[in-house]
């Protein structure tokens, strides 16, 4: 997108139909030039006031130019959803690893990508850890011999839960608050394939989508696969950044250098929304 220091990767497009403008500048100076962008599917009138006597009362504003009959031009779309995008994924195949996060959602209704390295247009390739439609949480895996999907119990909305999914040679398992939720079979082999690793959203056909609605801390991807005791160490830390042989990436997502850990906050809207404070 001009303007953007780096292109927008290819991101889910919605197209909203009727009359939505904004202001180029919040505030010009006298004499300056000031411009408005439109996205209209409707013909539209334009004008422009000065403000009146009473702010609240739009039709005391003084008018200092007014056109008519202004026709549509075609819409533009927008890009809702906010995620991390790291082009440089795991490489595989893959013998073992663990995923892990603390989560708190928000919402539930679609499919929604907590870590994915998956692209539902690459049938045979990626793996990623999801919160189904009805809030259950899933593990998929996919390898040359198998696509396996494990599904373990729904999470609770708004509360902080640790959670983790761990594959190894053939075995899956997802795990909550330390505790084992969910086994299965799994390929003997997971093929990442080439998609971004993503946190917080999915692909389809290349294109971002499956948007986390949560807020999220501590990601981490261990190349080996956590037992029962390491999985407990992990969620009595809570949320300590991960370290030590077989860390293949922690991202700590703190709000400002020097403070407290944070959450990196993902949804599918613009608006903010708070949430109780972070494990730890």
């Amino acid at each position: 997108m001009p303007g953007l220091p780096h292109p927008l990767p290819p991101h889910r497009a919605i197209e909203l139909p009727g009359l939505h403008a904004y202001a180029g500048a919040v505030s010009v100076a006298a004499g300056e030039t000031i411009g408005f962008h439109v996205s209209s599917s409707v013909p539209y009138r334009f004008s422009v006031c000065r403000l009146g006597p009473d702010a609240d009362d739009a039709p005391l504003d003084p008018v200092l130019h007014a056109a008519e009959g202004w026709q549509p031009e075609g819409l533009q779309a927008i890009h809702p959803g906010s995620y991390v995008r790291i082009d440089r994924g795991l490489q595989g195949p893959l013998e073992s690893f663990t995923l892990e996060c603390w989560i708190s959602p928000w919402d539930f209704g679609d499919l929604q990508a907590i870590v994915s390295q998956f692209d539902d247009a690459s049938a045979r390739h990626g793996f990623g850890l999801f919160i189904e439609e009805d809030g259950s949480l899933a593990f998929r895996c996919h390898g040359p011999d198998l696509c396996a999907c494990l599904i373990g119990p729904r999470l609770a909305d708004r509360t902080w839960t640790h959670i983790a999914a761990v594959f190894e040679a053939g075995a899956m398992s997802l795990w909550m608050n330390g505790g084992c939720v969910a086994r299965g079979s799994g390929p003997a082999l997971c093929d990442p394939g080439f998609a971004p690793l993503r946190l917080g959203a999915m692909a389809a056909q290349g294109v971002a989508c499956g948007f986390l609605d949560a807020d999220m801390t501590m990601p981490v991807i261990h190349a080996q696969a956590l037992d029962a005791t390491a999985m407990a160490a992990r969620f009595s830390e809570r949320s300590l950044p991960a370290d030590g042989e077989g860390l293949l990436a922690c991202w700590p997502l703190k709000r400002r250098p020097g403070r407290a850990r944070g959450r990196c906050k993902l949804v599918t809207g613009a608006t903010a929304r708070s949430s109780t404070t972070p494990p730890g």
